[in-house]
This record gives structure tokens, C-alpha cells and sequence, in this order.
């Protein structure tokens, strides 16, 4: 996977995207800016290479251009901003009946990446699909103490994978304690 978080126009992320075809690169993220409908299409168009977009889209009217200009491979959104999990599995179910898979977006505190995974666990198989497709998440191994603090529990990365919570809610609990020290 290669983000480019909006960084091309559509002629460079082309030229880029025929690179990444090169090296077997699975999926080419945010190549252009959110709002350049045309430019995913014109990126798509030219390339085998998956592309994914999403995660700054905000409802699902967003994601409906998305889908209906099948701009995209890959929807990407993101839980915490996309209306939590109602509009979410709103936006799941449109992505479905066209045959589009979902691989949700995340980012910031263990609190968004828990929601993210408890979302993920519950997506549908897609109906093109006999078997579901081995689960890909995008996930932040950066240091980062705040997300890493903010639970009692850590979300660990371990040979590939990252557990989903089983306990109840999220599955996480707040550290009121470590959270003390941000209050204004």
C-alpha cells in the first residue's frame, strides 16, 4: 500500500501509479485530492493497480459520488469521522450493492482504533465473493504515547494481525488517571 494523502494531480499520480503497477504495489491510497471525483476516475482508469479514497469523506452523499462514479476500488472510511457506526454501516451497505469492498480508515487514539476493529469485525462478506478476503487494516506503528495512553489496554500489532477486543463496548477502558494530565 502507498498513501499519498492528496499529494498529485491526476497526470502525476498516473505516472506514479504505473510505477507502484510495477512493483506490485496492492492498493494506491488518496492519490488526489478528495473533492477531484474526476481525477479518481481518470488515476483508476489508467492503472491496475487498487485504488482506495474515503477517509475524508464525512457521509454518506460523499461516498455515494464515490460509488456511482466508481472512482474508487476501495472505500476507506473513517469511523470517527464519518458518523460513527450507524451512518458507517449506511455507508457499508451502498458500498456492498456495489460490489465495492470496505477497508475502513483509522487514525488518532486506541479509542478510534477499538471502534474501528469492533466496525471492521462486523462488516459483511460482500456477495461477489465465496470466501471473505483476508483482513487488511490500516494501522499507525509510529510512536505515539497519547493514543497508546489514553486505554488501560494496549492494541497490539503481533505477527500481522491486531486482536479485536472481546470485552464489552469497545472493549477498552479509559485511563482517567492519564487523561488527567491533558485537562484545561
Amino acid at each position: 500500500m502507498v498513501d499519498a494523502n492528496h499529494a498529485y494531480n491526476a497526470a502525476e499520480a498516473i505516472r506514479l501509479a504505473r510505477v507502484l503497477q510495477e512493483h506490485d504495489v496492492y492498493w494506491f491510497e488518496e492519490p488526489v485530492v478528495p473533492e477531484d471525483i474526476d481525477g479518481y476516475v481518470e488515476v483508476r482508469a489508467s492503472t491496475d493497480v487498487l485504488i482506495a479514497g474515503g477517509e475524508c469523506e464525512y457521509t454518506r452523499y460523499g461516498f455515494r459520488q464515490l460509488i456511482d462514479n466508481r472512482a474508487v476500488d476501495i472505500l476507506q472510511p473513517d469511523l470517527c469521522a464519518a458518523g460513527g457506526f450507524t451512518e458507517a454501516m449506511r455507508i457499508v451497505a451502498m458500498a456492498s450493492a456495489a460490489s465495492i469492498p470496505v477497508i475502513p480508515h483509522v487514525w488518532g487514539t486506541n479509542v478510534g482504533l477499538a471502534a474501528a476493529l469492533q466496525f471492521y469485525a462486523a462488516l459483511p462478506h460482500f456477495p461477489e465473493r465465496r470466501f471473505a478476503a483476508e483482513p487488511f487494516f490500516e494501522y499507525d506503528r509510529s510512536h505515539h504515547p497519547f493514543r497508546d495512553g489514553v486505554t488501560r489496554e494496549s492494541l497490539d500489532f503481533a505477527d500481522g494481525y491486531l486482536a479485536i477486543p472481546d470485552r464489552p463496548g469497545l472493549g477498552i477502558t479509559l485511563d482517567l488517571d492519564f487523561l488527567d494530565g491533558f485537562v484545561v
